[in-house]
């Protein structure tokens, strides 16, 4: 490996550590970080071009990877190269990061279909009595239960058992280390408990491991399972994936009219409109903000 290369990656681990003093990453962002430097840095020390931005994009376009994935890495490739050019970082050719050219990637509406309650019925009546199969009905209805993204789920352990058996609920530390209360339902605890008598769970181990208690299950094998469950359930494949139950937590809450800052809470959302997007509600709130502003009601009569 050349002095050069080297000088590349320290570079990259320099505004890696610095971004995660700056926003609080969590430990699977800096991951995706991590790995979206790496392809970049790799690209950039073969190439040999002059238009540095549309080449990656069109690299990144011949992988076997997903739009929103692409977008991710060009986000943290643009964020890299403005990091580069405030500290001057003459290592790179910085005349190639001209920003003024960079491709404009649009994403495809990630929730136009989702998950639907009858999709959930057709699921979990294909899952039997088999030691795989009660492990993940318990993951399917946690995740439908709480709320948790993958991420927190995996990194449950066998001592959150107790809290959760006496007051059905648990305290857990989000995204940017933001604290919230998830809450199981019955069903929930039926299924994990069914689970437990099932799996030799440790006290100091993963509540759900992989090929020891101290590794949990991956999220690629979570996903492999649910993709096989929901071919079996005759189910589009494209909307079952671990984020697809909490997404469909949260707009069953939302459509049941609880109030929004209530689910903005359960969800661990920082932000309302996160809440509103991900529940498909503005339709709703433009409806509600019509029928009920008085504002609205006098413009009604002025027109009638």
């Amino acid at each position: 490996m050349t002095r050069q290369r080297l000088d590349l990656f320290e570079t990259a681990r320099l505004f890696l550590w610095s971004i995660i003093a700056q926003k609080r990453l969590s430990g699977n962002t800096q991951k995706a970080y991590e790995q979206d430097l790496k392809v970049f840095v790799d690209f950039y020390n073969k190439y040999t071009g002059k238009t540095l931005l549309q080449d990656f994009y069109i690299f990144l376009k011949n992988q076997n990877i997903s739009d929103s994935t692409i977008a991710r890495r060009f986000s943290t490739v643009i964020q890299f190269m403005k990091y580069c050019c405030r500290e001057k970082r003459t290592e790179f050719n910085l005349d190639l990061f001209d920003l003024s050219n960079k491709p404009n990637i649009k994403l495809k509406q990630t929730y136009s279909t989702f998950l639907e309650t009858d999709h959930l019925d057709k699921i979990r009546s294909v899952l039997g009595r088999t030691k795989s199969d009660i492990r993940l009905r318990a993951i399917i209805e946690i995740l439908y239960s709480t709320g948790l993204r993958i991420s927190e789920l995996l990194g449950l352990k066998g001592s959150d058992l107790t809290q959760i058996e006496l007051h059905k609920r648990l305290l857990i530390t989000g995204k940017g280390g933001n604290q919230r209360y998830v809450f199981f339902n019955d069903l929930s605890m039926q299924k994990l408990f069914e689970y437990v008598s099932m799996f030799n769970v440790e006290h100091d181990g993963f509540l759900f491991y992989g090929r020891s208690f101290n590794i949990p299950i991956t999220r690629q094998r979570v996903f492999q399972l649910l993709k096989s469950v929901a071919d079996k359930a005759g189910v589009d494949r494209d909307v079952v994936f671990p984020h697809s139950f909490r997404h469909r937590m949260l707009t069953d809450l939302v459509n049941g009219n609880a109030d929004l800052i209530s689910v903005q809470k359960i969800a661990g959302h920082k932000k309302l409109n996160t809440t509103a997007s991900y529940t498909h509600v503005d339709q709703r709130l433009h409806e509600d903000l019509a029928k009920y502003h008085p504002l609205s009601k006098i413009s009604k009569k002025k027109l009638s």
